[in-house]
């Protein structure tokens, strides 16, 4: 005797629609599956369905799950999930709900450990989580709670600057800005007499990182696209004077000039005619 029996899942805008059939106890089955993407959380909801749908036909666990598997594709639910659902419909169960956990408090998130992670840290920015929850003795994902929810940190990359200046480096440059402000307070008229100079190379193109050129897509539309950046065959190095009224002079450095004493002589001369 041929039984068919056709599924539905709720709140799709399109049916997935399975038909089962047995005949002297072998199940020859044919499927057409046209759903459009749902969460997955969804998608969960319906294939429980499914299963106490199947299990009202009898059916063993291992084959509801390689019907699931057919079915779904890519989205179907874990083996173990099958198995433990399985389980409860075939015990009386109709909900389709998760069981509510009950609430307990938190016994890793407390003042103390948030205080010797905090310490961790200090000592040490460059440390990972695990790293972190091993000095602390604690589990990974208690150390992460407390890094983002109790301390708002956030790990980031280091920002690039020219050159790290040493503490004697730090001392000296302090002690420059001390006594240029102390002769600007003396001299009210003293920046107007300062011209100073800058050195940037000059490309063919604007070179700009990985990151830069990055926007935002959604899962329908394409991919954007990047041409290979290829090497600049223009490549000058531009001296640039000014004060405080603006450019003064701009010295283009000539192909294979190297930048030295004598050079920066030349130029010098340049500038004061």
């Amino acid at each position: 005797m041929a039984i068919e029996h056709v599924l539905t899942c709720h709140s799709v805008t399109r049916l997935s629609s399975i038909a089962l059939l047995s005949t002297s106890g072998r199940i020859f089955k044919y499927m057409h599956v046209l759903i459009l993407g749902r969460k997955m959380s969804d998608c969960k909801g319906k294939q429980r369905v499914n299963i106490n749908f199947l299990v009202k036909l009898k059916k063993f666990a291992t084959k509801n799950f390689q019907l699931l598997t057919e079915a779904y594709g890519e989205n179907y639910m874990f083996r173990a999930r099958v198995f433990e659902w399985h389980k409860r419909f075939s015990e009386g169960r109709e909900s389709l709900k998760n069981d509510d956990r009950p609430s307990r408090p938190s016994t890793a998130v407390t003042d103390d450990n948030i205080e010797k992670v905090q310490d961790v840290i200090r000592k040490d920015r460059r440390l990972g989580v695990r790293a972190v929850a091993e000095k602390v003795d604690l589990d990974r994902e208690s150390v992460r709670r407390i890094l983002r929810e109790e301390l708002n940190m956030r790990k980031v990359c280091a920002k690039m600057v020219p050159k790290l200046l040493s503490d004697k480096q730090k001392e000296r440059h302090k002690e420059m800005c001390l006594d240029l402000l102390q002769r600007t307070e003396e001299e009210p008229d003293l920046l107007n007499s300062i011209i100073t100079c800058d050195e940037t190379w000059v490309f063919k193109y604007d070179p700009e990182t990985k990151r830069q050129p990055m926007q935002w897509k959604s899962t329908s539309s394409t991919r954007p696209k990047k041409a290979r950046m290829s090497c600049s065959k223009f490549k000058a190095m531009l001296i640039v004077f000014f004060n405080i009224q603006g450019i003064g002079m701009a010295e283009w450095v000539p192909s294979g000039q190297t930048v030295n004493q004598q050079y920066y002589i030349e130029v010098l001369i340049k500038l004061l005619e």
